[in-house]
């Protein structure tokens, strides 16, 4: 039986939950974690200020719960800080891997916007507009528009003389 779906008492006995309940954890940092743990496998998408509002507590004691939790090994965080941003308990089953290892750095691939081509994350500039924290088009494709738009307004220039 998938976890989300487990009685609440069958829930707590499990051995990844129980580990956060008997663990180093304050108790705003179990409820925290209890609090993710209830929206299943789709993930907890709300933001500091809206776990603040729902504990009663400042964005501050929000994020050093939330850090607490990750550098424990407690919860994986995908998306971009803040933006899109889901959180998962990382021993979870029925989380992906492709959830978890996001959450751990390993770089996924994406599609340039200019040349079509699948690439490491890595290839791309970052661009904190866009909602994966990305710009569309890969670093090589970048270069190349950059060098165009340059070779362009020198010719332009030239003729204007």
């Amino acid at each position: 039986m998938e976890w989300a779906y487990l009685p609440e008492e069958e829930l707590w006995e499990q051995p990844w939950v129980a580990r956060v309940l008997t663990g180093p954890y304050s108790d705003k940092e179990r409820l925290l974690f209890l609090m993710i743990v209830s929206f299943g496998p789709e993930g907890c998408r709300m933001t500091n200020t809206e776990i603040g509002e729902e504990f009663g507590s400042t964005n501050n004691v929000v994020r050093r719960a939330i850090n607490n939790l990750q550098s424990g090994g407690e919860l994986t965080i995908t998306g971009n800080k803040g933006r899109s941003r889901r959180m998962y308990p990382a021993r979870a089953p029925g989380i992906s891997q492709a959830q978890k290892m996001k959450g751990r750095g390993v770089r996924v691939k994406k599609r340039c916007g200019t040349c079509g081509e699948w690439k490491n994350q890595s290839e791309f500039y970052r661009n904190v507009s866009k909602n994966d924290g990305l710009a569309g088009a890969c670093k090589a494709c970048s270069i190349k528009a950059t060098i165009k738009s340059r070779k362009s307004r020198v010719m332009r220039e030239k003729i204007n003389k």
